[in-house]
This record gives C-alpha cells, structure tokens and sequence, in this order.
C-alpha cells in the first residue's frame, strides 16, 4: 500500500489545498482554446452535399475561405457552417453529388 500519513496542523493543510486549487485554476485560465476542427476537402463537400469541383469553384469566388497544411486544403468547419446560414447552397451553382440542379 502507498498510503502516506502526514502531521499536518490545520494551516499547513489549508496552505497546501490553497496552493493546489490555485495551481489548477491558473492551468485552466492558460488552457488555450479549444482549436478549431477542419474539414477536408472531401469532408467539407459533403458538409455541403456539393461536388469537390463545385467546392474549389467557391473557393475561388471567395465565398469559402481554404486554409493550406503540410500540402493538404482545409476548410474550418465554423466558417462552412456560417456560410450554410448565410444562404451559401446548391444555389451558388453547385450541382450536388448527384449531378442535378437543384
């Protein structure tokens, strides 16, 4: 067994639990945000139901921003969704996976 037995008077242990609360409560002050999930190229098509060829067109008219790593495109999955509230569909053009107007 690993127990450990202390003699501690009562302010040394208020000391000692003063010291862990603050030690944690900084941690989670600095925490950093939470990061952002990307979508893939593939993932974000979906997200829209659009054709991969549909998505880049939009990427190029600007109405989604991509965002480049290590050679692979990503789209942050907050901006899809603001564009998807913001009217951005089918109706910019895209055809859907399934090759029809809609």
């Amino acid at each position: 067994m690993n127990d450990l037995i202390f003699n501690l008077n009562k302010q040394q242990l208020k000391e000692i639990i003063k010291d862990s609360v603050r030690e944690e409560v900084t941690e989670l002050i600095n925490k950093p945000e939470p990061k952002e999930k990307l979508l893939t190229a593939v993932q974000a098509a979906d997200f829209f139901s659009i054709s991969r060829p549909t998505l880049w067109d939009w990427t190029r008219k600007k109405y989604l921003k991509s965002y480049h790593i290590s050679g692979k495109t990503f789209y942050k999955e907050s901006e899809c969704m603001e564009a998807l509230q913001a009217g951005l569909s089918k109706q910019k053009g895209g055809k859907g996976k399934e090759g029809s107007n809609a």
